[in-house]
C-alpha cells in the first residue's frame, strides 16, 4: 500500500524562500526609484506597475497550484509549445520601436508581454515530458541528445532571430542540465557542443554569416575593454562598483548614488541597487536566498517526488531559477557581459515575474497533490 507524506513544510519553506526574495526585490526597486538630494523625488510608476504583475502572478500560482500537475505534461506538446512558436512568430512579425522585436504590445492598454519569458517555463514543461517518456533511452546518442535538440531548435532559432541571444543561450543552457540529469551521457554532451562550435566557426569564417548584430559585438568588445583595464561597458563599471560601495551594511534604502548611473537599474542591474544600498550583508542575504530556494527545490524533488515528469519538472525550474541567477548576478559584479536578464522573482518585469510565479505555482501543486507518495 502507498503512504501519502506530508510535504506542507517544505512548500511552507519554498513559499518563504520566495516571499523573502519578492520583498528585497520590491524594496531594491522602491530604492531604485528614488532619488535623494536636498529633496526626496520618487516616481512610483514602476513599483505600482510590478505589485500589478505580482498580483497577477499570485493568482496565476493560486490556480495552478490546485491544478493536475499531468495536465501540463499532456498539454505541453498539443497547445503550450505550438501555442509559444505562434507567439515568437507574432512578435517577429509585428512592428516595433525597438531594435529587437521582444514584445506583444497592446496599444490601447499600457502593457506589454515578452513570450519568450514564458518561453522558458514552457521548455521545461516540455524537457520534463520527454525525459519522463523516454527515460530510458537517454543513454543513448540519439534520444539523448539529438532528438530533444531538434526539438527545441526551432524555439531558440525565434528567440534568437529577435535578437535575445542571452535567452536562446539560456534555454540551451538549462535544456543540456536537464537532459544531463535525465540520463544523457556527459560525453555526448561535449560531442554535440564539439559539433556546434565547428559549424559556427563553418559558418562565420567560411560562408561569412553574421550570428551576432554589430550591437551586441559591441557589448562583448566593451566588456573585454572592461576586463583588460581600458575603460568601456559603463553600465557594468558603475554596477559594480555601485555592488561594492555599498559597505557591510549599505547607503540605505534610496541613499544610492552610483545606481543614478546605470540604466535599467530596475531591472536588468537590480543587484548592484541591492548591494549599493543594502550592502554587503544584503548581496549575501540575496545569494543565500537563491541557494536555498534551489537546494530546496532539488531535495523535495528528490525525496518526496516520485512521478518522473513532475520530479524533473521540478528539476528543471530549480536548475532555471538558479542558472538565471547566477548570469543576473555575474553580470552585475562585472564576470559575464550584459545579457539583459533578469533577477527571479525580484528584478522589475511583469513578464519575468508572471512567469516565475506560475512555475511556482506547478511546483506547489506538484507538492501538495498528492505525488508525494512512498511505499508502506
Amino acid at each position: 500500500m502507498r503512504e501519502k507524506i506530508d510535504t506542507s513544510k517544505e512548500a511552507r519553506g519554498i513559499a518563504f524562500y520566495i516571499f523573502l526574495i519578492i520583498v528585497i526585490g520590491i524594496l531594491a526597486l522602491y530604492g531604485a526609484e528614488l532619488r535623494v538630494s536636498t529633496t526626496y523625488h520618487l516616481n512610483t510608476d514602476l513599483l505600482m506597475r510590478q505589485l500589478t504583475w505580482l498580483i497577477v502572478g499570485g493568482l496565476a500560482l493560486i490556480i495552478l497550484s490546485f491544478m493536475n500537475p499531468k495536465f501540463h505534461e499532456r498539454a505541453v506538446w498539443r497547445v503550450y509549445f505550438f501555442g509559444i512558436i505562434f507567439l515568437l512568430a507574432l512578435v517577429l512579425i509585428l512592428p516595433s520601436g525597438y531594435k529587437a522585436k521582444r514584445w506583444i504590445e497592446f496599444k490601447s492598454l499600457p502593457i506589454r508581454f515578452q513570450p519568450s519569458e514564458l518561453t522558458k517555463l514552457v521548455i521545461v514543461i516540455a524537457i520534463a515530458s520527454y525525459i519522463s517518456k523516454f527515460r530510458k533511452r537517454m543513454k543513448s546518442f540519439l534520444y539523448g541528445i539529438i532528438i530533444p535538440m531538434i526539438l527545441i531548435t526551432p524555439v531558440m532559432l525565434l528567440i534568437a532571430f529577435e535578437p535575445d541571444l542571452s535567452t536562446a543561450f539560456l534555454i540551451f543552457i538549462v535544456t543540456l542540465i536537464m537532459l544531463y540529469l535525465g540520463g544523457a551521457r556527459l560525453s555526448h554532451i561535449l560531442l554535440m557542443l564539439t559539433m556546434i562550435a565547428l559549424a559556427l566557426i563553418l559558418l562565420i569564417s567560411v560562408m561569412g554569416i553574421d550570428i551576432i548584430k554589430s550591437y551586441q559585438l559591441k557589448r562583448l568588445r566593451e566588456f573585454v575593454d572592461l576586463i583588460a583595464g581600458r575603460g568601456g561597458a559603463l553600465q557594468q563599471k558603475y554596477s559594480s562598483t555601485a555592488v561594492g560601495a555599498g559597505g557591510l551594511f549599505g547607503s540605505g534604502i534610496g541613499l544610492g548614488v552610483i545606481k543614478q548611473k546605470i540604466s535599467y537599474r530596475e531591472s536588468d542591474f537590480i543587484f548592484a541597487v541591492v548591494g549599493e544600498e543594502l550592502g554587503i550583508i544584503g548581496s549575501l542575504v540575496m545569494i543565500l536566498l537563491y541557494f536555498g530556494l534551489v537546494n530546496s527545490l532539488v531535495k523535495m524533488a528528490y525525496k518526496y517526488v516520485r512521478d518522473t515528469f513532475m520530479r524533473f519538472y521540478v528539476y528543471g525550474f530549480a536548475v532555471l531559477v538558479g542558472v538565471q541567477a547566477l548570469i543576473h548576478m555575474c553580470v552585475n559584479v562585472g564576470l559575464l557581459p550584459p545579457t539583459g536578464m533578469t533577477l527571479p522573482f525580484a528584478s522589475y518585469g511583469g513578464s519575468s515575474m508572471f512567469t516565475f510565479m506560475a512555475g511556482a505555482g506547478i511546483v506547489f501543486s506538484i507538492l501538495l497533490g498528492g505525488s508525494n507518495e512512498k511505499e508502506g
